[in-house]
């Protein structure tokens, strides 16, 4: 689970420097939460997180319900011009303190490129 977390802010951390790098342009770079969606994902894990994604999908959301803020985002022309923010069930919110660390997203950008070889 560490490291899933992890990979999520190194997400919102690559949005935020690309949508730092598109300034002046008209593309929006904006990251989101899905929430807690029932698919598949973890229910071959063991102990207790493997009891949280098989028992628990009850209280998950469909997979509409999780697309839905993405769509919102991609459809919205109240949005439009609105970039490098973060959003969940279809509003603003603020991402977690480090995700707003420019040398930090600068990193995440310079290392990703390189092992893309871009």
């Amino acid at each position: 689970m560490e490291r899933y977390a992890t990979s999520k802010l190194l997400n919102v951390l690559f949005t935020y420097e690309l949508g730092r790098r598109l300034e002046g342009t008209n593309v929006a770079v904006n990251a989101m939460h899905p929430g807690a969606v029932r698919s598949n994902f973890g229910k071959q894990l063991s102990g207790v997180g493997g009891f949280v994604f098989k028992y628990l999908d009850f209280f998950m959301r469909s997979p509409e319900k999780g697309a839905e803020t993405a769509i919102w985002l991609a459809s919205n022309q109240l949005l439009a011009g609105k970039t490098r923010k973060y959003y969940h069930d279809l509003r603003e919110k603020r991402s977690s303190r480090v995700s707003y660390d420019p040398a930090l997203a600068k990193k995440v950008w310079d290392v990703s490129t390189r092992l893309t070889q871009l």
